[in-house]
């Protein structure tokens, strides 16, 4: 869950994989979202960053209530964002293939309130 009062700035949810961790992707909110600023999935790969898809709907966080934030991924690839229930992001990412092994928050500015976050294992799927 997300409580956002931010006006500017960003908050990012990171998963990282290896041995030692390294952040894979990024899950970013931007404060104020807009087309310049969607909330967006980033691949990344040491000190580079690679866009992997950004939404195309905003919805405003940033009311100092309570929203959901899911973020999905399966053995496939397929990437879901949903926010309080509505899916708002939905793409595929092949590029990392082993599980995640830790998990990340990064406050790029802005005033944010977590919690409570699950990290589940995604169940396999059969064919």
């Amino acid at each position: 869950n997300l409580i956002s009062d931010s006006r500017w700035g960003s908050t990012e949810f990171v998963l990282m994989g290896g041995n030692p961790a390294a952040p894979w992707y990024r899950l970013i909110y931007h404060a104020a979202p807009s087309v310049e600023r969607p909330i967006e999935i980033v691949r990344q790969r040491g000190t580079r960053q690679y866009t992997i898809d950004a939404a195309r709907q905003y919805p405003g966080l940033d009311d100092g209530k309570n929203h959901r934030i899911q973020w999905i991924r399966d053995e496939r690839g397929t990437m879901r964002v949903l926010v309080d229930g509505v899916e708002i992001l939905s793409t595929v990412e092949l590029f990392y293939q082993d599980n995640f092994t830790a998990f990340g928050l990064i406050n790029g500015g802005g005033t944010y309130e977590y919690g409570p976050i699950k990290i589940l294992q995604a169940k396999k799927i059969v064919n």
